[in-house]
């Protein structure tokens, strides 16, 4: 019995070995698989995680990509207005951005053609919105052993390339014949004025060629595709035309553009600038005869003399006669008083001198080309270059009723060949300042350095704008380096005002071109070209910011007018740049 049990215990022991055996194979197996398949899903995990940075890196460089290619084709809209060549220049911007199996479709959304043209967006102006929708193909790592092997990503942005509204500022005043030649009939304006037809150049030099080149900017601008952008024209002299008066030198407004085709638009801007004509001083203000502003009137009509503007005498018919100085009254053209034997006998008032003719022995002094400030009137009142009133007008136009936009660029070009010398309503010309209705010294009134002049923070001058006497009365970057002194406030010193207006009021940019030899290129104690500087200078980016001693880039000078066609390339340039940013 004992050796039974014995037997039987073996048998449980063995069995139990074995069946524990047994069970540790079964356990390893196990384990096996379940490491198998936790080896399968942290694979899967890992390529999940793998391939969704991969999705999302692309989904990035694609926005990112697709962001520049629309300010890419906003800014190629204005030289190529066409769904083809714009969709071009954004598949360049994907591959630049290192986009690959990309696809891109333009949507020109003011284009009533466009599948998805949005009139709400279009109207009242017609804008240059462009919608770019692009497409891209990103290559899994990991997920094709599940059977997924790309993802398709897509971005949309849209841009819009600013319609553009210029001032162009012409300076129109009696200087702008002084490329004429010595003793030319043609410095006097009303010889080289072209009367005889209202949309055809003069014949002043150099103003002729600054029409050449007003007309070759805007024919470059207005294109027959180009509804969008507007330009005015503000001729300036002593005043700043700035209203239709159905004289000479009427502006044209930003809303004369209404109800035009582009190439009408073209045409209506071009005979402007071609009909421009330059001040004469003189008593007549009708079609046919010496254009002036008629100051020299009374109030019958008449030449009348003393007179508190710059002025010359006519006869009725137009022809030249001679004049007495003292008493304004005519002279017979053919008493040989009329005529002065060289050297002339000019009187102290006289603020210009007019050419000479000959009688083949003697040179005469021709009297009645003269610009004469009449007797007993303060030098003061002859200046005939009113930039600050340009300014000022220019600015204002921008919300003139029925111009005003609010998403298009505002721009300010201001054109002139020498200093501010008056201002609107003679309100700003200190005594004793001589004709030039400056301080004595122009070293005084250099860029951002002592002798800037404001007037008091109270002023009506500054009313609604009190930025104006801060940027006046402190120092740069943020000011022009004022003082207050209301006494010694000039024409250069409003000038500097309006121009602080159109760039921080308006929040315009200023582009300016001096030309001719009075505006001494690079010298410090040019106030012309350290107007025109400044202006450019807080007309950038509202700072007066320039190192001293250096000018401007949107300050131009132009020795003479030739030089004119390059530099209005080189700011229509600038101003694409402004425009994709």
């Amino acid at each position: 019995m004992i050796n039974k049990q014995k037997n039987r215990n073996f048998r449980v022991k063995k069995n139990t070995r074995h069946s524990q055996g047994h069970s540790r194979k079964m356990q390893s197996g196990q384990i096996l698989v379940i490491v198998v398949f936790a080896i399968v899903g942290l694979v899967a995990f890992v390529g999940l995680v793998v391939d969704t940075g991969l999705v999302f890196v692309g989904n990035g460089r694609l926005r990112r990509a697709t962001d520049a290619a629309a300010l890419a084709a906003a800014a190629a809209y204005r030289q190529y207005p066409d769904s083809t060549r714009l969709n071009q220049v954004a598949m360049e911007y994907l591959t630049l951005n290192q986009v690959d199996n990309a696809g891109a479709t333009i949507h020109l959304l003011c284009d009533p053609s466009d599948l998805e043209y949005d009139a709400t967006q279009c109207t009242p102006a017609k804008r240059r919105l462009v919608k770019v929708d692009t497409t891209t193909v990103v290559h899994l790592a990991f997920m094709p052993v599940l059977g997924i092997r790309t993802v398709t990503l897509n971005a949309t942005a849209t841009s819009e390339a600013a319609s553009l509204d210029i001032v162009l500022a012409m300076d129109v005043s009696e200087s702008m014949t002084f490329d004429s030649g010595a003793n030319s009939l043609m410095l006097d304006p009303s010889e080289c004025n072209d009367v005889a037809s209202v949309t055809d150049y003069t014949a002043c030099e150099p103003f002729e060629k600054i029409q050449h080149a007003a007309v070759d900017f805007v024919t470059n601008l207005i294109t027959n595709d180009n509804s969008y952008d507007r330009i005015a024209v503000i001729p300036f002299d002593r005043l700043a035309h700035h209203t239709k008066s159905g004289q000479y030198n009427d502006p044209l407004y930003l809303s004369d553009n209404a109800g035009l085709t582009p190439a009408q638009y073209r045409v209506k801007i071009v005979n402007e600038i071609k009909g421009l004509r330059v001040f004469t001083g003189s008593g007549s203000a009708s079609t046919g005869g010496p254009l002036g502003d008629g100051s020299c009137l009374n109030g019958s009509g008449n030449l009348q003399y003393p007179s508190n503007t710059p002025c010359r005498n006519y006869q009725p018919n137009f022809d030249g006669y001679c004049f007495d100085s003292v008493t304004g009254l005519p002279i017979d053209l053919n008493n040989a008083a009329c005529f002065t034997p060289t050297p002339p006998a000019v009187a102290p008032q006289t603020y210009n001198m007019g050419p000479y003719t000959t009688d083949g022995i003697n040179f005469y002094q021709r009297t009645y080309h003269l610009l004469i400030c009449p007797p007993g009137v303060e030098p003061r009142y002859c200046g005939t270059t009113n930039t600050g009133g340009a300014f000022n007008s220019s600015g204002n136009e921008f919300v003139r009723p029925g111009a005003f936009r609010q998403e298009s660029l505002w721009v300010v070009i201001m054109l002139t060949d020498g200093i501010a010398n008056h201002t609107d309503g003679n309100l700003y010309c200190p005594n004793g300042d001589g004709t030039n209705c400056q301080d004595p010294t122009v070293a005084t009134i250099s860029n951002g350095s002592v002798g800037r002049h404001c007037q008091p923070s109270g002023d009506s001058l500054y009313t609604g704008n009190p930025f104006l006497f801060t940027s006046c009365n402190s120092a740069p970057p943020d000011g022009g380096g004022g003082a207050v002194n209301s006494a010694s406030y000039d024409a250069d010193d409003y000038a500097r005002d309006m121009a602080d207006f159109v760039a921080l009021g308006q929040q315009a940019l200023i582009y300016t071109i001096g030309f001719g030899n009075d505006m001494h290129h690079g010298d410090p104690t040019s106030s012309g070209e350290q107007l025109l500087n400044y202006a450019a200078d807080i007309g950038d980016d509202g700072k007066v910011n320039t190192p001293a001693g250096t000018l401007n880039s949107n300050y131009f000078y132009a020795p003479n007018a030739t030089q004119l066609g390059t530099i209005f390339t080189t700011i229509t340039q600038r101003i694409a740049t402004r425009l994709t940013h």
